[in-house]
């Protein structure tokens, strides 16, 4: 009969010996971005994580704008703004979690048809901040912030702004024309949220 520190010892060995078991490796996000957005692995991953969440893929369509705004320590917000024939719906969703972490899930969503008051006010303010113009790279950026997310598409025409924490003395068009959108989708920032950042 075998001393129970044999025993113990061969189902040591034995346990050694098993293969391990395959550990499921998280799947990447798919990609949220065409490939003139020139975002690297880390950003797209971010962005579509926190895009995924508000229940929104690669901006399509014919002619669209979106604005993703990613506070690190406050909801983050979306923005899409579509031409539907001679419409424009304009759509805003707002998360639960924080831009600079896990996105959450939609806690509020709201949707509405833009007047030809408001449609025309937003392509001058775009206009302004130079919406069709090739975006140029940043160079300062701090730890903590925001990061602002342009997007427009005009059918095969595409283009990103990614701005950190733009200011009114830094980047006042570009600030004027995204807080304009979330304005248009209802979905600013209260006064217990704290201010644009």
């Amino acid at each position: 009969m075998m001393a129970l520190a044999q025993v113990v010892a061969l189902l040591f060995l034995a346990a050694q010996t098993r293969p391990p078991r395959p550990s499921a490796a998280p799947s990447p996000v798919p990609n949220c971005f065409p490939q003139e957005a020139h975002l690297d692995d880390f950003r797209t991953q971010w962005y579509c994580a926190q895009l995924l969440a508000s229940g929104q893929s690669r901006l399509a369509g014919g002619k669209a704008y979106r604005f993703t705004y990613l506070p690190t320590f406050h909801h983050p917000r979306v923005v899409t703004l579509s031409q539907h024939g001679e419409e424009w719906i304009v759509s805003g969703r707002v998360l639960s979690g924080q831009g600079g972490y896990q996105p959450g899930k939609v806690s509020r969503s709201t949707e509405r048809t833009l007047s030809t008051t408001e449609v025309r006010l937003l392509e001058q303010r775009l206009e302004n901040a130079g919406v069709w113009e090739p975006d140029s790279a940043q160079e300062n950026r701090g730890l903590d912030g925001s990061i602002w997310l342009l997007e427009a598409r005009n059918g095969p025409r595409y283009v990103l702004h990614e701005v950190w924490s733009p200011r009114d003395n830094t980047f006042p068009q570009y600030r004027k024309a995204c807080a304009y959108m979330l304005e248009l989708a209802g979905v600013l920032p209260g006064a217990d949220e704290g201010e644009l950042y």
